[in-house]
């Protein structure tokens, strides 16, 4: 277990918690297993984009949105799920997103 005195990504403590209770069970981060779509989140998306897929991803989808449709695409040929619908607010998921950033960062 990680001290919090120690921990770098304490002050992200929030966006962590719900990427963890959320997120971690599909996108674990630098796993080796399955696309690695978080690594440069913020050259790919930028937050309120990240907002909307993780909220919406539905109605991108349905939009024919280029990157949600090339994401969904990568997903379908190794044989894995994708649903973003969550009930997202604006601030939780700029935690996410923050959290996201840091961890990569650190």
């Amino acid at each position: 277990m990680i001290d919090y005195a120690e921990d770098p990504l304490r002050e992200f403590s929030e966006g962590r918690k719900l990427f963890n209770i959320e997120c971690a069970m599909c996108h674990r981060i630098g796993a080796k297993n399955t696309p690695d779509f978080l690594h440069s989140l913020d050259l790919k998306l930028n937050k309120d984009y990240f907002h909307l897929y993780l909220t919406q991803q539905d109605s991108l989808l349905e939009s024919n949105d280029l990157y949600a449709s090339r994401a969904k695409k990568k997903l379908d040929i190794i044989n894995l799920a994708s649903n973003h619908n969550y009930d997202f607010t604006s601030a939780e998921t700029e935690k996410i997103y923050a959290f996201i950033l840091a961890a990569y960062n650190k």
